[in-house]
């Protein structure tokens, strides 16, 4: 009754906080709450780069030591997308053949290849 029918921006994020509370998609709460998202496909499926980098970093086989669903927050959307990118390019880098130890032990010159 206070906004006359209208959401406020602080009435959408209460709808952010309710999906990651439940770990549901935040277009699936907001449609459910009667609000339609309308979104080109790209950004649409950056919007799921919140749950994506949960999944790999919250990942018991691949977790960073310490790492827990508190930390989620500290990092931006775009630190989240590149962490992502990371690892999809790490998988095609070893599926290529390529190996960890190549990239972490320094060359025998020093250089850093």
């Amino acid at each position: 009754m206070e906004t006359g029918g209208r959401f406020r921006i602080d009435s959408l994020s209460l709808f952010g906080s309710i999906a990651d509370l439940y770990g549901r998609p935040r277009n699936e709460v907001l449609e459910a709450a009667g609000i339609k998202v309308l979104a080109p496909e790209q950004v649409s499926s950056d919007l799921d780069g919140e749950g994506a980098f949960a999944r790999l970093v919250l990942n018991p086989a691949l977790r960073p030591m310490r790492m827990d669903d508190r930390w989620l927050e500290s990092f931006s959307s775009l630190q989240k997308k590149q962490w992502v990118e990371f690892a999809r390019r790490m998988e095609a880098f070893f599926h290529a053949g390529g190996s960890i130890t190549s990239i972490l032990e320094p060359a025998p010159d020093g250089s850093a290849e």
